[in-house]
């Protein structure tokens, strides 16, 4: 199976990954398959799936290491390191991925597509609060010009 993404817990004992080992014919999607998000000590042992049969995608750690944001059924989604009080924040009704936390743990950068016709749509990336509000576009592309995989400055 494949596992991508490999992220490090601000205080280095856990890593946090993407896979797709749970993966089957039953469960297979089109848009890249089934995945999930897991989180290990970082001697590898102790794996826990944290998005159990919710597509996780593009985990991020906030900074204090509280809270992981990720993709899930199109949306950007925050829960507990544990996997538990999941929430939907992005609301969005097009495609939200690539979560990243700003550096003082109150703004969550993310990639959104536009509802454009097919073969025309475009992604921009957009932030919001850490609770979904204030959601404001960023980059403003047309075209077939896109804006992803957003990250902060220091």
């Amino acid at each position: 199976s494949y596992n991508w993404l490999p992220r490090w817990s601000p205080d280095g004992t856990k890593l946090m990954f993407e896979t797709m080992r749970n993966e089957s014919p039953t469960n297979h999607v089109e848009n890249g398959g089934h995945r999930d998000v897991y989180v290990m000590d970082s001697n590898g042992e102790n794996q826990t799936n944290l998005t159990r049969n919710a597509y996780g995608h593009h985990p991020s750690w906030s900074p204090d290491g509280k809270l992981i944001a990720n993709m899930a059924h199109g949306t950007v989604w925050i829960m507990k390191a544990d996997g538990s009080s999941r929430q939907n924040i992005s609301h969005g009704t097009t495609r939200d991925s690539e979560p990243v936390w700003s550096p003082d743990g109150q703004w969550i950068a993310f990639t959104r597509t536009a509802s454009k016709p097919p073969g025309t749509e475009t992604m921009d990336i957009w932030i919001m609060k850490r609770d979904g509000t204030e959601q404001r576009q960023v980059t403003f592309n047309e075209g077939s010009v896109s804006s992803y995989s957003p990250s902060w400055s220091k």
